[in-house]
């Protein structure tokens, strides 16, 4: 068991021949497409798929809000360890030196706080911790940018304490409609106040909506009171249209859409902040949409493949087997428009020709699924897509997630999507293991045996584990 205070770091912790074209002409069709592929994964350089990392960021906190700084620094003579958990048992996430600086976010009256320090977020036991007025004074006397943050022991996406909160004393860069929400329950039950513009001690539904969106980073314009609010932002048609996040003006009114249906609003003196009445209980006069739809295709298509799957919480060794099986039934790599060897050659319309013609309607969603005219193999099925979909109730989800969602079929985020949500359902226990995986080999060959199920499959272990660990290497 690791001590709470320690004199250094824990040792426990550790920071982890003849080319395809020239015999061509003598293979059959299927024997083609195995060499041509064959070459083709055997002599990837997975290092140029990817944006070298200075150049391309994440932003662990989008969705977050900001709140006011509660100061705090670490009561001890060596290092305080911040904990994934509220356990001795926890892993050490990163530690605190002494009268270093973080800041309370949850549980300020619990034997484990939780704390903000630079990019580590985590529990720390209380005894430990200076807070409080002592703090503050101690923090305005040396200058809070003079004083020493939190060394992390782990990268943010592999903590899992990190998003315990979506509350931070940092900027907000990006908002979604979900965290918005998330954090302006934070506030229910607090006090309504006409004219009132603290969220702690008592505020109105116009400041209350202007606080929410400008802490979560979603609106940088001045303080609008309840007319000016139909004016802003995006106008959005209908209610059957509007998300989470969204604002519904009303007369006299203004307030938060959850996207199931219901307000988040600072109601009257009476009610306080509530989240419980109906968006439709009384007349809606304008929704508006501030959340900005960042582009979350930015990057190569590894790149964002990679920051998906970051952002979900899977470890580098799980994203390397995924990777790796996408690699491989994608062709160029991790091209998500890409149609099937077989059918290319069978119809003449190539993988970006067959986008384009179900994304305007040329090919229909039924046809997508059922593949009749594409087919080659068993039940006339053909692949697409960066997992190579195939299964028809596999290929409703990739519809559900990309057609019905108003993004093209070849969308890297939509497909992703709509594998996660395939496995959530159908095979979680995969999902899991994967996400959570520590061998970037065993991942790949988890994802290939119990998701793709490919042909020669006993050979394609074999590369595609090879593949997981160079992946894995350029990633890390």
């Amino acid at each position: 068991m690791t001590p709470e205070v320690t004199p250094e770091p824990t040792p426990e912790v550790s920071q982890p021949e003849a080319s395809a074209s020239e015999n061509a002409d003598s293979l059959s069709q299927d024997e083609t497409e195995d060499v041509i592929l064959g070459n083709w994964v055997n002599h990837i350089d997975y290092s140029k798929y990817f944006i070298q990392p200075e150049d391309f960021t994440i932003d662990y906190r989008k969705g977050f809000g900001k709140i006011e700084k509660v100061y705090a620094y670490a009561k001890v003579d060596t290092f305080l360890n911040i904990r994934e958990g509220t356990s001795l048992n926890s892993r050490v996430v990163g530690r605190l030196p002494r009268k270093g600086l973080c800041y309370v976010i949850e549980d300020k009256n619990k034997d484990w706080v939780y704390i903000e320090s630079g990019d580590v977020r985590g529990f720390v036991k209380k005894e430990y911790l200076q807070s409080g007025k002592k703090a503050a004074r101690y923090v305005k006397k040396t200058g809070e940018e003079k004083l020493k943050k939190a060394e992390p022991f782990i990268s943010p996406q592999d903590n899992k304490a990190f998003d315990y909160s979506v509350k931070t004393v940092y900027d907000v860069r990006q908002s979604t409609g979900e965290g918005i929400i998330t954090f302006a329950d934070y506030f229910l039950n607090h006090p309504f106040e006409d004219g009132g513009t603290s969220l702690d001690k008592g505020i109105d539904a116009s400041h209350f909506v202007f606080e929410i969106l400008t802490r979560c980073g979603a609106y940088d314009g001045k303080i609008a009171d309840v007319e000016e609010w139909k004016n802003l932002g995006e106008e959005i048609e209908s209610l059957e249209d509007a998300q989470a996040g969204d604002v519904i003006c009303y007369k006299n009114h203004v307030a938060l859409y959850d996207g199931q249906g219901k307000l988040v609003e600072a109601k009257d003196e009476e009610s306080g902040i509530i989240h419980e009445r109906d968006a439709d209980e009384e007349e809606i006069l304008s929704i508006r949409r501030f959340v900005v739809k960042v582009n979350d295709e930015e990057g190569s298509n590894a790149d964002v493949i990679k920051n998906y799957l970051l952002s979900l919480g899977f470890t580098k060794a799980g994203i390397a087997g995924i990777m790796a099986n996408i690699a491989n039934e994608s062709y160029p790599a991790f091209e998500a428009s890409s149609l099937e060897f077989g059918s290319i050659h069978n119809t003449g319309i190539s993988s970006a020709q067959y986008t384009a013609m179900v994304d305007s309607g040329a090919i229909s969603r039924e046809e997508v699924i059922v593949s009749s005219r594409f087919g080659l193999y068993s039940g006339g099925r053909y692949g697409y897509g960066l997992c190579g979909f195939t299964d028809p109730v596999i290929k409703e989800y990739l519809c559900h997630y990309t057609i019905d969602a108003g993004k093209s079929i070849g969308s890297i985020t939509g497909q992703l999507d709509s594998l996660i949500a395939y496995l959530s359902v159908y095979n979680p226990g995969l999902l899991s293991r994967v996400k959570n995986a520590d061998s970037p080999g065993a991942a790949a060959s988890a994802f290939l045996r119990e998701y793709e199920r490919c042909a020669n499959i006993d050979q394609e272990e074999i590369e595609r584990m090879a593949a997981a660990e160079e992946i894995y290497r350029v990633i890390q």
